[in-house]
């Protein structure tokens, strides 16, 4: 088989199934519900800032950015479940797999069509957060895009673990534990602060804390609200290194949920 018709026969299913994907989750009447909730809620903040003294562009500027990464990441979560599940449910993974499409085709489809999502709610918000800085009287620089680029690897890197949590758990027990770690995977600061006092108080624990902190997605590191607020620049090997951090996670993830998922018997 020639390199062409070998790229075809993979290439193709998943196209499919991450189009599919992506077209399922824009019908979808609750992440359009969530969408036009993240709108008003962004509109309520830079209200807020209005009647701050002389914070008003900080003040949007940081509601928006939080704003869009926690619903880009609430909105992959409840994708990503909703869209693996559905499938079961309605038993039509029985016959996608019926067909020459392999587990991994499915999987990997399906994250496709879940991050072609997070990308769309994050360049939507990120238009609106952006024209009411401008409204406020900001301006908007490479670090505004560098914020919202790390709020999408963090949402696509939340989806990827929503489905491996629900390769082997149901739809609730994998949204909130791809949640939860998402707000653990945001206190590496804190974490390093507990390994230090353990480490002169119960010394034993400390390899467990460490592997703990090791295995968690860094999601602090790709956190640009800071440098966002004060105008801080963005050096260009850091979002090298942040892409390649978060596609390294992304693809191990992956394989453990591929391996998973394809013991798993549809036929």
């Amino acid at each position: 088989m020639s390199l062409s018709n070998l790229f075809l026969k993979h290439y193709l299913p998943v196209w499919a199934i991450a189009l599919n994907s992506f077209r399922d989750a824009l019908r979808n009447k609750v992440l359009g519900g969530l969408l036009g909730l993240s709108f008003m809620v962004i509109g309520i903040g830079s209200l807020m800032g209005e009647m701050s003294l002389h914070n008003e562009v900080r003040v949007a500027t940081n509601s928006g950015i939080f704003l869009t990464t926690l619903f880009a990441v609430v909105m992959g979560v409840y994708a990503s479940v909703t869209l693996f599940h559905t499938e079961l449910e309605r038993r039509t993974i029985y016959t996608l797999l019926s067909k020459p499409i392999d587990h991994w085709h499915f999987l990997l489809g399906k994250f496709l069509g879940v991050s072609a999502i997070s990308a769309t709610v994050v360049v939507v918000l990120g238009v609106t957060s952006g024209s009411l800085v401008v409204f406020q009287g900001g301006s908007l620089n490479s670090t505004f895009l560098a914020a919202y680029f790390m709020a999408f690897l963090q949402s696509t890197v939340v989806a990827s673990l929503t489905i491996l949590f629900a390769t082997f758990s149901g739809s609730l027990v994998a949204g909130i534990s791809a949640f939860t770690l998402f707000v653990a995977g945001n206190l590496h600061t804190q974490m390093e602060m507990a390994i230090e006092h353990f480490r002169e108080t119960t010394p034993s624990i400390v390899p467990v804390l460490n592997a703990v902190k090791f295995a968690l997605p860094n999601f602090e590191a790709m956190n640009l609200s800071y440098e966002l607020t004060y105008g801080t620049a963005v050096p260009l090997n850091y979002w090298v290194t942040a892409l390649w951090y978060a596609s390294s996670y992304i693809a191990l993830v992956l394989m453990i949920s591929i391996f998973i998922f394809s013991r798993k018997d549809f036929q």
